[in-house]
């Protein structure tokens, strides 16, 4: 079994967005980061000593980041948003002001929010999101042992997320 590590600060695999996390106080107001994207994984060498292509890899993790940077990351599946109304003009919802208790309310053109399947935008859940959209579009060539995904908010601070199951490749295995 070999590891293979991607750097997401070292290999430019990062995204800008804001972002409301109203379930930690001081994250509840609208802020953002830019955030870096890592990788790793086990696996076995294909018959021309490559686990997964580095290429495939980092192009993979680049789309996924550019399809949310420069974006409102907005969570679909969140109790702490309310009257998520999203139309072909815009995005429009309301969260609990940590502070004051009081609600807010935001309205975002719709091509500047990325609406995604999560109960929120921390790096925790976005860690999940990058993980299981680089599942869904990679092909596995050799029979991999586990794939991690690291989402850093922030240099030095980030979330780690796998899930832990083995990948059947579809190469012969060195």
């Amino acid at each position: 079994m070999l590891e293979l590590k991607i750097d997401g600060w070292r290999k430019g695999l990062r995204f800008s967005s804001a972002h409301i996390t109203p379930e930690h106080k001081k994250c509840g107001r609208l802020h953002g980061h830019t955030y870096a994207i890592h990788l790793r994984m086990q696996g076995k060498q294909d018959e021309w000593g490559i686990v997964l292509d580095f290429g495939v890899i980092t192009d993979t993790l680049k789309a996924i980041g550019d399809e949310i940077d420069h974006l409102v990351l907005v969570p679909t599946e969140s109790n702490h948003y309310s009257n998520l109304k999203v139309t072909k003009k815009d995005v429009k919802f309301r969260v609990t002001d940590p502070y004051t208790g009081e609600p807010k309310e935001f309205s975002f053109p719709r091509q500047d929010c990325a609406l995604l399947p999560l109960p929120s935008t921390t790096a925790e859940d976005l860690a999940k999101y990058v993980y299981r959209e680089f599942m869904k579009r990679t092909k596995f060539t050799t029979d991999t042992a586990f794939v991690e995904v690291g989402v850093d908010e922030g240099y030095g601070k980030g979330a780690w997320y796998s899930d832990a199951k083995p990948v059947k490749g579809k190469s012969k295995v060195k």
